[in-house]
């Protein structure tokens, strides 16, 4: 792109020096087109290849379409090749270093994208001018709107990375790769006109020849990162701070009466949330739904049970104290309170009894509000445990 460039300013600048007159520059042009051929290839030897150099320089990602997997960029194509045809020597013409001449009056590789959405187009642009040098280098640089496919993956949404890329073939010369050569003019993509995405951030790209192909093909690959802060804020935090609220239900007393209707609310947010948040997920399922999609549906799972929990625990808080408690609740109470070490320091010379009358003794002391309220304990310890290891599964997949 600098050698253009330059190229271009030292043109301008001789041609000041030395005083070109358009008389000159009328009679390079009709020199140089007189009885020239642009359906031929511009090589003395036909035998040997033309060597197309080309390179792309990036505008600005026009749209990322997710749900038709469609990628719209915008940019121009640097096109270099030598014409043998369109050599000079600059002081028969003034001093004439280099011209322009229209791309529709001289020859020009057909190049058309491999891998685009619509009806495959040749890259044309009507009398675009190609800077033509004194020894035959001729530069080109047509602008592209390219709408190309690209496959997606949203598995790791919205900490995603997608890579496309598009194809150029030189088309007309299928199976003739010894006719035209196409050789990247950079490494990578130039970046020196590129807007910034609000979406996704390029954060890689890479130029080379491909040669599966029976065609010449040369192929720009890019990879684009989402930004993702801004879903973190309005989609995950909210989500973690709901699961937090979520098993703050077996907090409440079961006494106030208002636990059934918080366990109720907090279950129908999740499911509201669900439906807002995916208004922000891409409807996606190839080639796998994403993990962000499986981490709502465990947390409306999980607010299902926590429901059930709770009123099965209310339940148990109103169950008459002459109905008999089981065994393993019992023995869930007896471990709890550690009786096996200290009885609640009740002795049989205490009491008059022995062991077993004392075990009787204690059984016969155990509520069901008390197993109500042992149950909510557990029940907030394992969810809250359930909660953790939901977020830490996503967030280990993600990163």
């Amino acid at each position: 792109m600098q050698r253009i460039i330059i190229s271009f300013l030292l043109s301008n600048i001789i041609r000041f020096i030395c005083c070109q007159s358009f008389d000159d520059i009328k009679f390079l042009h009709k020199d140089l087109l007189l009885d020239y051929n642009k359906h031929i290839r511009p090589e003395s030897n036909m035998e040997n290849p033309t060597k197309v150099y080309v390179g792309i320089n990036l505008v600005t990602l026009a749209d990322l379409d997710e749900v038709k997997g469609q990628l719209s960029i915008v940019g121009f194509l640097n096109i270099s090749w030598t014409d043998t045809n369109l050599i000079w020597k600059p002081w028969d013409y003034g001093d004439a270093y280099s011209t322009w001449l229209s791309s529709s009056t001289i020859w020009k590789p057909r190049l058309l994208s491999g891998n685009s959405v619509n009806v495959p187009t040749f890259i044309d642009v009507a009398d675009l001018q190609t800077l033509v040098e004194y020894d035959g280098t001729c530069y080109w640089l047509p602008g592209v709107l390219w709408h190309l496919s690209c496959k997606i993956n949203n598995v790791q949404f919205p900490f995603d990375i997608q890579e496309c890329y598009v194809i150029l073939l030189a088309w007309p010369y299928l199976h003739l790769m010894q006719d035209i050569q196409l050789v990247s003019m950079f490494p990578s993509a130039n970046r020196e006109y590129y807007a910034e995405h609000v979406t996704w951030e390029l954060i890689e790209t890479k130029t080379y020849v491909i040669s599966r192909y029976d065609i010449p093909a040369i192929q720009f690959d890019f990879k684009f990162k989402r930004r993702h802060k801004y879903f973190v804020i309005t989609l995950i935090c909210p989500l973690i701070f709901i699961g937090i609220l979520n098993i703050l239900v077996f907090k409440i007393p079961s006494q106030s009466g208002e636990r059934i209707g918080y366990a109720i609310t907090v279950l129908l947010s999740v499911a509201v949330y669900m439906t807002i948040a995916s208004n922000l997920l891409p409807p996606s399922s190839l080639p796998d739904l994403s993990y962000i999609s499986m981490l709502l549906l465990e947390n409306l799972i999980l607010s299902c049970f926590i429901m059930i929990s709770a009123i099965y625990g209310l339940h148990c808080y109103h169950y008459p104290d002459d109905k008999p408690i089981p065994w393993i609740y019992q023995k869930l109470y007896a471990c709890r309170q550690k009786v096996s070490r200290r009885k609640e320091k009740i002795s049989d010379s205490t009491l008059g009894l022995d062991s077993s009358k004392t075990q009787e003794y204690f059984w016969n002391k155990v509520t069901w509000k008390q197993v109500s309220e042992h149950l909510d304990t557990f029940f907030f310890i394992f969810y809250f445990f359930c909660l953790v290891a939901i977020h830490a599964n996503y967030i280990i997949k993600v990163i």
